[in-house]
């Protein structure tokens, strides 16, 4: 069973290939609810996979036009967030 900070890495290297929302909402619930800080996502994910690039990652982490909205069923009425609300979370964390 993968850890909370190897489920981040494995989400942030994907971004580069893929951007869907679930990857995205996963990183802002594991980074705000303080399981692991972007500092320290990118040195796991520098460790974990050689070919990470830092700068395409922070890039694709504010950039939401490729991001397909698709209807995510949150668990508690009070989690649910929005594209937006991601978007200016992650300018705010970079």
């Amino acid at each position: 069973m993968l850890t909370i900070p190897e489920i981040a890495a494995a989400k942030a290297y994907v971004l580069r290939r893929r951007a869907t929302l679930k990857d995205y909402l996963d990183l802002y619930f594991i980074l705000k609810d303080k399981y692991l800080t972007l500092q320290k996502l990118i040195k796991i994910c520098q460790q974990k996979y050689k070919e990470f690039d830092t700068r395409l990652f922070l890039e694709k982490l504010i950039y939401f036009k490729d991001v397909e909205s698709v209807a995510i069923q949150f668990l508690k009425k009070k989690k649910k967030v929005t594209k937006n609300k991601l978007q200016n979370y992650f300018e705010k964390e970079i």
